[in-house]
C-alpha cells in the first residue's frame, strides 16, 4: 500500500510540458551519454527543448514531443542552496576557480558556499548550469531537469536528463528552416 501511495504521489507531482520542439543539424533527439567533469555540456548529453522549433539557429531536423519533469531545477535561491549544500568545500573552491572569468575571484572575506550559491542563482539564465560539474550537482541534488531562459533568444528552455522524460509526437525535416511541418 505504501508503494502505491508513493507511486500515485510521484505521478501527481509530474508536470507535463508541451508540445515542445527540438531542432538539430542531424536526425534524432537521443541522449548520447553523460557529461564528463572538466568538459562543457555538449549536444546530446542533456536535451534542450523549446516552445518553438528554432530551426534557423539549430538545424533542419525537428522533433516535436511532450516532456515530463517532476522536480526541475529553476535557479531559485532555494534550488541553488540545495545544490551547493551537497558539495564538499574543495569541490566548491574548484568550481569557483573554474568560474572565475564569469564571477571574479573569491575574496578572503567571502564565504565560498554563499558565493557559488549566489552565482548559480544570479547567472541561471546566462547558462551557468551548462558546466558539467554543475549538471552533476543538480542531478545529485534530486532535480530531474532544468527550466531556464535561452540567454540568446530569451525563450523558455526545458532541459531533460534522460530519454524516459520525453515522448516523441512527430518528426520532420524542415528544408526551408521556417519551423513548420510541410
Amino acid at each position: 500500500m505504501k508503494l502505491l501511495r508513493e507511486y500515485i504521489q510521484q505521478i501527481l507531482n509530474e508536470k507535463v510540458y508541451g508540445p515542445v520542439y527540438r531542432a538539430t543539424p542531424s536526425p534524432g533527439p537521443e541522449h548520447s551519454g553523460s557529461p564528463q567533469p572538466g568538459r562543457r555540456v555538449t549536444q546530446g548529453m542533456v536535451l534542450y527543448w523549446a516552445p518553438e522549433p528554432r530551426t534557423r539557429a539549430f538545424g533542419k531536423y525537428v522533433t516535436k514531443a511532450m516532456i515530463k519533469l517532476r522536480n526541475p531545477y529553476t535557479g531559485t535561491s532555494t534550488d541553488a542552496y540545495d545544490v551547493v549544500a551537497l558539495l564538499d568545500n574543495q569541490k566548491i573552491i574548484n568550481m569557483l576557480k573554474d568560474l572565475e572569468d564569469d564571477i571574479g575571484q573569491l575574496e578572503d572575506d567571502e564565504d565560498p558556499f554563499d558565493k557559488l550559491a549566489h552565482a548559480l542563482e544570479s547567472m541561471h539564465h546566462d547558462g551557468i548550469w551548462q558546466d558539467p560539474d554543475i549538471v552533476y550537482a543538480i542531478k545529485d541534488a534530486g532535480f530531474d531537469g532544468i527550466i531556464s531562459v535561452d540567454p540568446v533568444g530569451g525563450d523558455t528552455e526545458y532541459i531533460t536528463f534522460s530519454s524516459e522524460q520525453y515522448k516523441i509526437l512527430d518528426q520532420w525535416v524542415d528544408e526551408d528552416k521556417a519551423g513548420e511541418r510541410k
